[in-house]
């Protein structure tokens, strides 16, 4: 029974993992569009910030996915699954480091 919880946790996590990916794809389409229009340059910022934060929210939903079927099938397992897991939590929390040291600790400058 626990296999067909863990099947539709990641099923639902896909579905909505998908639709936000296809929204992307969408908004970047909307870009390309914006630029052979000569859209002004404030405007084409304006929606690659709204990518890049709809791409960071993706990216956390693809790791609680990855969390989720990790640490289910974590116990009793290889030491190999673990360290994968540790390494993937690793580079993505190092982003989020390296982000937050870019803008400078949060703090205005």
């Amino acid at each position: 029974m626990n296999i067909d919880k863990e099947a539709m946790e990641k099923t639902g996590y896909d579905k909505i993992i998908v639709n936000r990916l296809k929204k992307i794809e969408g908004q970047i389409r909307g870009i390309q569009k914006m630029i052979a229009e000569t859209r002004s340059c404030s405007d084409i910022l304006i929606q690659m910030s709204a990518v890049k934060s709809a791409l960071k929210k993706t990216n956390y939903l693809i790791l609680k996915r990855y969390a989720n079927a990790c640490l289910t099938d974590i116990s009793g397992t290889e030491d190999s699954k673990v360290e994968d897991f540790l390494s993937t939590m690793n580079e993505f929390l190092s982003e989020i480091d390296n982000e937050f040291d870019n803008t400078n600790g949060g703090k205005k400058r």
